[in-house]
């Protein structure tokens, strides 16, 4: 697989981040090179790449949520979000400030900068995925030229409305007639009416099933673009989310079945190449595209010039680190301090010595096909059949098979175990495996899952927090309400 290298002219990069209407904030922003802007991209395939590549970029990049803070870099910053929402990850101290409401869970306000970032980011890939899908004139039907670019676009949308219904809502099961969130496509020039959580559900699970038929056969040059085991790996979580199991269960497997897992050493050799097994979809971060400390490199890693380094530690909630048994490798992700100094590490492993800030970053793992096939197992064919799927899942976890930079020269030998009986033990899975990578906050909703916060929180300590607590999920943005006339 080759590496991703999203190379863009000097002009598409300074105009995709100049200032942007107040107004039309989450629906017709300027810093999307458009069709008026570069050419026909039908006509002209470097302009056709530049749109795609800037709905990519729009994945990553810094201040994609609008509000210009270190906070604020696309997919992996609503990552560290979801994960201090759930209380998967805390926090060791505030001395700058970046991300901390969130683990005070007091983002989930109206008026608060990360509710706004968070859906103006979504809000602007839907808008650039619309912007690709209206050079066809048609977002219903796949086009017999190009399927694979408007495949892309299609499940980028369905990707962000996925997104944006784990946060502003309590979930999709026993909430589907709630009100939820507006639908834009194609023909949608104004602000348009909230729709329920069922049509929302329904728009994606369309969008997404276009995208995989669409993208039969297309070979992939980068890891960033979306190729079908991609698209799959995204559609069984929106049939996870939507209690349709046995999809669930069949794209899961699909994915399986093409994908390499991760062994025990790669999920401890730092996730910081692409090429690290068991990645699906992600970016190579260069000298040209890093945002430096606007970055997930710049909050996680110690060894990284940041704010882990310099204080802002994200850590491993205490009782997470309690529950993993002794044998397993992903112990020694994490240090006594909770920091995941074994997880997600600059390779020279020296404090804050990394200053190039490129490190790179993905948003998708065949683990997470384990976890997504033994949920939807548990919730159907019952325990024994999760209980298969995870132990699979943990031959590839054994202590004795890790890095021996991070286990140790003479590490315990044996299989580690979990006993599979309820739903909290497959949610212990997602807290472990995907520590960091914002999936245990939708797990926790889809679940309902009660959480108590471990002693090393620096907020809410000890306290149980409830899946459907208000403070969880957040409501319609300010700007939002005042810019559309359809929200009450």
């Amino acid at each position: 697989m080759k590496n991703i290298r999203i190379i863009l002219s000097f002009a598409l990069i300074a105009t995709m981040f100049v200032g942007c209407s107040e107004d039309f904030f989450d629906r017709t922003p300027t810093e999307y090179i458009t069709q008026s802007d570069l050419g026909d991209p039908m006509k002209d395939p470097a302009v056709m790449e530049s749109m795609v590549n800037g709905m990519y970029l729009t994945l990553f990049t810094s201040g994609t949520g609008g509000i210009d803070t270190h906070a604020d870099f696309g997919q992996k910053s609503n990552d560290i979000i979801s994960d201090l929402l759930c209380g998967d990850m805390g926090m060791a101290g505030s001395n700058y400030g970046h991300f901390y409401n969130s683990t005070e869970l007091k983002s989930t306000s109206r008026t608060n900068n990360t509710n706004y970032a968070i859906w103006r980011y979504n809000f602007r890939l839907i808008k650039a995925a619309n912007d690709i899908l209206a050079l066809y004139k048609d977002d219903q039907k796949a086009p017999t030229v190009g399927a694979e670019v408007w495949g892309q676009a299609k499940a980028v949308r369905a990707y962000a409305y996925y997104n944006l219904i784990n946060f502003y809502s309590k979930g999709f099961k026993g909430f589907e007639s709630v009100k939820v969130l507006p639908i834009y496509d194609i023909t949608s020039n104004v602000a348009q009416p909230f729709s329920t959580a069922q049509q929302v559900y329904d728009f994606i699970k369309k969008d997404i099933s276009d995208a995989v038929d669409a993208l039969e056969g297309f070979d992939r040059s980068y890891y960033n673009e979306i190729d079908q085991s991609v698209a799959k790996g995204i559609r069984s979580y929106i049939y996870l989310m939507g209690g349709e199991w046995a999809n669930a269960i069949s794209d899961a497997n699909d994915v399986i079945a093409l994908n390499g897992l991760s062994t025990a050493k790669d999920v401890t050799s730092g996730f910081s190449k692409l090429n690290t097994k068991g990645i699906l979809w992600g970016v190579d971060i260069t000298n040209e595209n890093t945002g430096k400390l606007a970055s997930f490199w710049g909050h996680i890693d110690i060894y990284t010039y940041g704010y882990a380094y310099a204080g802002d530690a994200k850590i491993m909630d205490s009782n997470i680190f309690a529950a993993i048994d002794p044998l397993d490798v992903r112990a020694k992700q994490f240090d006594a301090n909770g920091r995941p100094t074994g997880k997600f590490y600059n390779a020279d492993r020296k404090k804050g010595a990394d200053k190039s800030w490129e490190g790179d970053v993905f948003w998708l793992r065949v683990a997470e096909m384990y976890l997504v096939k033994a949920e939807a197992e548990f919730n159907s064919t019952g325990a024994a059949a999760a209980q298969l799927t995870i132990n699979s899942l943990l031959n590839n976890r054994k202590l004795e098979d890790g890095n021996l930079d991070i286990v140790g020269t003479s590490p315990a030998v044996g299989t580690p175990a979990y006993t599979i009986t309820s739903a909290d033990d497959i949610y212990l899975q997602w807290r472990i495996e995907c520590w960091g990578e914002g999936k245990s906050y939708a797990a926790m909703k889809r679940l309902h899952i009660t959480n108590t916060r471990g002693t090393n929180h620096s907020e809410l300590a000890g306290v149980a927090i409830s899946w459907d607590d208000d403070r969880l999920t957040f409501p319609t943005p300010e700007n939002e309400a005042i810019n559309n006339p359809n929200v009450n």
